[in-house]
């Protein structure tokens, strides 16, 4: 009996939870460009192979309690007859609010030129489908071949760019080997006179080893400065001994010469004193 109660109570919720999700909006992108006539009716995707397809499905929850929502998307017998299924869920939306959710598809590069079905179903936290949209997706080879020629169009304008400015790159490298290459010859150049700069001053620094050496021998083979200083105390004692000599033998010189003058002229005056006399006696007795 509680049994019977439980699943009659289940059987009553589940309504109440499936009427609180309400679709409010679906919009379709190619591309990131808006497809107007895709919404929550249906519509049809014009692309080609490697568009992108962009569902944004947003849900409101008209319940006082938070309540859970699941999107999944199937593109049918697209990829080598396999289906592309994409799925958002299960995820919740708050009470008396709404979320928006998306759901993206790549065309294979290998779709074959066809209208396919995009299947859309929304379902709520019992897996219960509340909504199935059907929608087109219609793949066009032609737009695809001619686009790829325009990419290869594209690509061979980069690639040309590519090759012209590698080229002017290359020349680049030439211009700049050339100017490594006089740069390289100036060095050279420098490096010889230098180089002769410095077998100058080699010599010029052997010669000046060689005087000092010279130098240094003088040097030792000089009299000593104090042996200097003794030599000529010696020899102005020697001088002044000397000059004192001849000084000495000058006084002496002189006073002799002086003695000998006054010796003289006292000689001299006795023998003219006689003489006199003499003289005196002479006449006298005559």
């Amino acid at each position: 009996m509680k049994k019977i109660i439980l699943i009659l109570m289940l059987l009553l919720i589940m309504p109440i939870a499936a009427a609180a999700l309400e679709l409010t909006d679906i919009r379709g992108y190619v591309n990131n460009e808006r497809v107007l006539n895709v919404d929550e009716d249906g519509g049809d995707f014009d692309v080609i192979p490697g568009d992108t397809i962009d569902l944004i499905v947003r849900l409101n929850n008209n319940d006082n309690t938070t309540v859970q929502a699941k999107l999944i998307g199937t593109i049918e017998n697209i990829d080598s007859n396999d289906d592309i299924v994409k799925t958002q869920g299960y995820y919740d939306i708050d009470a008396n609010d709404d979320l928006s959710k998306t759901i993206s598809f790549i065309i294979p590069a290998n779709a074959r030129r066809d209208d396919y079905n995009l299947k859309l179903k929304i379902l709520n936290g019992s897996a219960d489908t509340l909504n199935t949209i059907d929608y087109s997706v219609i793949v066009d080879i032609s737009a695809s071949e001619s686009a790829s020629i325009e990419e290869i169009l594209s690509n061979l304008t980069l690639s040309c760019n590519s090759i012209a400015d590698a080229t002017n790159t290359c020349f680049g490298y030439v211009g700049r080997a050339t100017n490594c290459s006089n740069e390289l010859s100036t060095v050279k150049e420098q490096r010889g006179t230098y180089q002769t700069q410095a077998d100058e001053c080699s010599s010029t620094k052997t010669s000046l080893e060689s005087t000092k050496k010279q130098l240094q021998n003088q040097l030792d083979n000089s009299i000593p400065i104090a042996d200097c200083n003794n030599q000529t105390v010696t020899a102005v004692r020697a001088v002044k001994q000397d000059s004192d000599s001849k000084f000495n033998q000058t006084l002496m010189f002189v006073g002799g010469g002086a003695l000998f003058y006054f010796y003289y002229s006292k000689k001299k005056k006795a023998k003219k004193s006689t003489a006199s006399s003499y003289g005196n006696e002479y006449f006298d007795h005559n």
